[in-house]
């Protein structure tokens, strides 16, 4: 039997490359713009089979490194699974798996990585907002200024100066929480380290 799988998400780096994840557990890339791909997907030594491509983000400081998260909650698998590639997906290391959480909790939705300091990960799970200032080998759960212990399924950076209310040298970071059917949006900018809602429908 044949199955059609769905892109759920993808990444490009600096030189070009590109990184897809798929909803039946494929990780692939290629550097030559799409003419040829590899399937690094048997490389990532751990991760159970058709596990769910969440994100994968492409790093803005290295382009031989990508992170990939992975949802297996219609499993009833609720733990994290976080992985990291330093050398276009030959080898993978995890940051995050049920053996070692690091104290993060909840299936993962999103990594992002800073635009400034490669080591600042941003990582929303089901059950909240997560940040490690060193390369994800350690893990905070955040809290600040009633930061909702809810759902982050997306997260958006902007680069240094950049969108209202920003200043030079600094950059802010956009989480989505969900709340069942409704959302809440904010910001957070790194000193001081608030989070700021802006909006909740």
């Amino acid at each position: 039997d044949s199955m059609i799988a769905k892109l759920v998400c993808h990444g490009e780096t600096r030189d070009g490359a590109i990184w897809i994840g798929t909803d039946d557990g494929n990780v692939q890339l290629t550097r030559d713009g799409g003419t040829s791909w590899t399937n690094v997907t048997g490389n990532l030594k751990g991760v159970p089979k058709a596990s769910w491509v969440s994100w994968i983000e492409a790093s803005r400081h290295d382009a031989a490194t990508a992170y990939a998260t992975f949802d297996r909650h219609t499993f009833g698998d609720h733990d994290p699974w976080v992985y990291v590639t330093r050398d276009y997906g030959k080898s993978w290391q995890p940051l995050v798996t049920p053996q070692d959480t690091r104290g993060v909790r909840g299936y993962v939705h999103v990594i992002r990585e800073d635009a400034q300091t490669p080591d600042l990960l941003f990582l929303g799970t089901e059950l909240g907002l997560w940040i490690s200032i060193d390369g994800g080998q350690s893990w905070a759960s955040f809290k600040g200024d009633k930061f909702p212990a809810v759902a982050v399924r997306d997260l958006g950076l902007d680069r240094p100066g950049a969108g209202a209310g920003s200043s030079p040298g600094s950059d802010r970071t956009t989480a989505r929480p969900h709340r069942g059917r409704r959302g809440l949006d904010g910001w957070w900018r790194p000193g001081p380290r608030r989070w700021r809602p802006c909006c909740e429908p």
